[in-house]
């Protein structure tokens, strides 16, 4: 896929996080991570904002243990 440029404007401390997460790579490939890396976030905080309440994780939990508690495991 063919790299485009993007001009981008940013408060000094986001320059100062990147600097440190860069560790061994430059600030440039840390921005063109982000994107990526703030697409996850949001994803994730989809997911357990939405999908995680909706699967009824801790019913299920609570049917197990009770199950468990009633066959003396």
């Amino acid at each position: 896929m063919p790299k485009e440029r993007m001009p981008v404007t940013s408060d000094g401390a986001v320059h100062a996080v990147a600097a440190a997460e860069a560790k061994g790579s430059d600030r440039p490939e840390q921005y063109q991570q982000a994107p990526g890396h703030e697409h996850l976030r949001i994803a994730l905080q989809d997911y357990t904002a939405h999908t995680v309440p909706a699967l009824n994780i801790a019913d299920h939990a609570q049917q197990i243990y009770q199950a468990n508690q009633a066959a003396g495991l």
